[in-house]
């Protein structure tokens, strides 16, 4: 799952089941000035295919999030979101 300033930047409600059906209301007219066509259905899938973990290891902790998939780059992008290093320490 995506972090919750990411989420909220996105419009996607972190609680609401099928959330992304609210990125459609924001999204397509950055998109759409950038000439890209996304399939909402796949987008959505895309989005949820982002996620987020901390790992431990001895006295350090590291986020680590996978790497966005199919459209969820471009819909971040237009969106004006930094999803920032896939690994970091915290």
């Amino acid at each position: 799952m995506l972090p919750e300033h990411s989420r909220s930047r996105l419009g996607i409600p972190s609680k609401l089941p099928g959330g992304c059906r609210h990125v459609n209301k924001r999204l397509p007219t950055p998109l759409n000035i950038r000439g890209w066509q996304v399939e909402w259905a796949r987008l959505c899938d895309d989005l949820n295919e982002l996620q987020e973990l901390t790992l431990t290891v001895g006295n350090k902790k590291f986020l680590l999030r996978t790497p966005p998939v199919g459209h969820a780059g471009q819909a971040i992008q237009a969106a004006g979101v930094a999803l920032g290093p896939a690994v970091r320490m915290i």
